[in-house]
């Protein structure tokens, strides 16, 4: 064990007590934070939904303040693409794993959105509650990349589908809370198929407004605020 990896870990243990707390304090800002170092890529809304996140997760390593010194001195690990094999030899790939030793294992998923269309729900949720993501953990995420449409119409229209599916018995008010004050955003509950349930962060991120420009023969990028 290195000298900086036991320096790291111990500031970690002493700011973050339970696996809720690392979630909401470092890695969903982290992931907020990778974003803002991305969105403004040329061309990004036009890759595929597995290259919009193979971006995010390089800035995990090279660019992002929080995780960066992490991930060098061994303290946090994350994965992508991840092959989780089951007992009954069906084969699964995780978009995103974020790991520190003694806080448990956070999924996300990823999808590219430019509607609230139910393939969030039946294509991502629906992962989490049929255990082939996350079957031992209390938490995990989800992150929409929304490359077309208006993000908070698109973020309001899937709240009602997202309730609908094997929502845990009063927790609607998660639905109307933000997960570290990110404008799009929402958290929720739901009951898995062995009867726990799952708390999943949703993070929605708006690559929509990523528009180029020919301008006299000078190709432009111009994001609008």
């Amino acid at each position: 064990m290195s000298i900086n990896y036991f320096f790291q870990f111990c500031k970690l243990t002493l700011k973050y007590s339970t696996q809720k707390e690392i979630i909401e304090e470092l890695y969903l800002n982290g992931i907020i934070k990778s974003y803002n170092n991305i969105k403004s890529i040329e061309g990004i809304c036009k890759l595929k939904e597995n290259d919009i996140r193979n971006r995010l997760v390089s800035d995990f390593t090279y660019y992002n303040s929080d995780f960066r010194k992490l991930i060098n001195n061994k303290v946090l690990h994350f994965t992508s693409e991840n092959q989780i094999i089951k007992k009954d030899g069906r084969i699964y790939r995780t978009d995103i794993e974020l790991f520190i030793s003694s806080y448990g294992l956070f999924t996300i998923e990823c999808k590219k959105m430019k509607s609230a269309e139910i393939r969030y729900v039946n294509d991502g949720i629906s992962r989490f509650a049929d255990l082939q993501y996350s079957e031992k953990e209390e938490y995990a995420g989800m992150i929409g990349f929304v490359c077309s449409g208006h993000i908070s119409k698109i973020v309001n229209n899937l709240k009602p589908k997202v309730r609908a599916f094997s929502f845990a018995t009063n927790s609607d008010n998660l639905l109307n809370k933000k997960c570290v004050d990110w404008e799009f955003s929402f958290q929720s509950k739901h009951i898995r198929i062995d009867y726990s349930s799952i708390h999943l962060y949703h993070l929605f991120f708006d690559f929509s407004k990523n528009k180029a420009y020919t301008i006299n023969g000078r190709h432009i990028i111009f994001v609008e605020n």
